[in-house]
Parts: C-alpha cells; sequence; structure tokens
C-alpha cells in the first residue's frame, strides 16, 4: 500500500494525487490521505495561534490512514512534515519519498520509521525559501537543500530535481506539474519496489 500526502494548503488534486493516479497505473494500490484544506490567510493566522494544533489534526489523517507496518510513503511540502510527525509517534513505512520537504534539514528519522529516505529538493524553490524565512512555524529549507545528514544515514539519499520555470513560478511543485515529471517519479517508485527482497 502506498499513501500519499499532499501540503497544508493542498487537496492534493495538482500535486500528490496526480502521481498517485500515475502509480496506481503501474499496478500499485494507492490511498490518497485527504484532510480538510485551509487558505493561505488561514496559513498565517494559525502559524501564531494555534499552528501546532493543525499539524495534530493532519497527523491524525495519517496515523488513521496507516494500515500496518510495511506501508509506502509520498509527501509533499507541509505533508513532509506530517509523515515526520507520524514516524515519532511510531508510524513504520517502508520507502518514504519527501518532495520539496518544509521541514528542518537536521530532522532525525526514527530508526523505526522507514527502511529508506529519498529526499527530492529544489535550490530554487521559491516557497521553501520563503517558507523557511518566516517566524513562529515548524518549516525549514530541506525542501532547497536536501537532507543535511544523508552521508551518515545510510537509509537517506538526497536527489536535486529542477523543474520548468515556466510551469511552477513558484518551483515548488516541479515533480508534479509535466507529464514527463509524473513518469519519472512513477517509474521510480515502481523501480524501487524491485530493490527490495
Amino acid at each position: 500500500m502506498l499513501l500519499t500526502v499532499p501540503g497544508i494548503r493542498s487537496d492534493g488534486s495538482e500535486n500528490t494525487d496526480l502521481l498517485s493516479k500515475r502509480i496506481a497505473e503501474l499496478g500499485f494500490e494507492t490511498h490518497d490521505v485527504d484532510y480538510p484544506q485551509i487558505n493561505f490567510l488561514h496559513v498565517l493566522f494559525l502559524m501564531w495561534h494555534g499552528f501546532d494544533r493543525v499539524i495534530e489534526a493532519r497527523v491524525k489523517y495519517l496515523l488513521d490512514a496507516i494500515t500496518g507496518a510495511g506501508c509506502d510513503l509520498i509527501a509533499h511540502s507541509a505533508g513532509c512534515l506530517l509523515s515526520h510527525e507520524a514516524m515519532l509517534r511510531g508510524a513504520e513505512f517502508r520507502h518514504v519519498i519527501w518532495f520539496a520537504p518544509a521541514m528542518d534539514r537536521d530532522a532525525v528519522i526514527p530508526l523505526w520509521g522507514c527502511e529508506s529516505l529519498t529526499v527530492v529538493y529544489n535550490p530554487e524553490d521559491r516557497a521553501i525559501g520563503v517558507g523557511s524565512l518566516l517566524p513562529a512555524h515548524r518549516f525549514g529549507a530541506m525542501g532547497r537543500f536536501g537532507h543535511a545528514h544523508a552521508e551518515f544515514d545510510p537509509r537517506i539519499t538526497n536527489i536535486k530535481a529542477v523543474g520548468r520555470k515556466w510551469a511552477d513560478p513558484f518551483r515548488h511543485s516541479y515533480s508534479f506539474n509535466t507529464p514527463k515529471a509524473l513518469r519519472r517519479w512513477a517509474h521510480f517508485y515502481r523501480d524501487l519496489q524491485k530493490t527490495r527482497p
């Protein structure tokens, strides 16, 4: 089972759901983790008044979707932060792919959290660049520079990926905004399954 988790302001229809559909077409069972979408002004308000409550509520959606140890997970942006929180609460995944993670670069990945983690990042990601500078929140720059400790944890692989600028002015959804990108990452996920016993 593959779980896909969109960012905090997304319902996944323009990012993770598109990739989930492509992966399902390759014969894999997928499940989109959906939670109520909130607008930009709501996000700004919550950064100073209860952002952690939003994270808590969304983590519960993810934990409820886990069918047991052994699920794979694909997350985008703040969805990566949610999946990390789920790991810290005992969730166990096989392979995890984080696209443009809106979280600190030095986040500790629990030993039980996953068998492997791929971090897809883009140094030109404007959304991550701005988000990591805002005060009073839990975002970070992993989506621009990758995981800081990949060389010390054999489970972690950083992959630099830069999208077409015209297709994504914020440089944040580069992995989902063209058929070529969707095909690349669907096949990447498929090929991960071949490396397992």
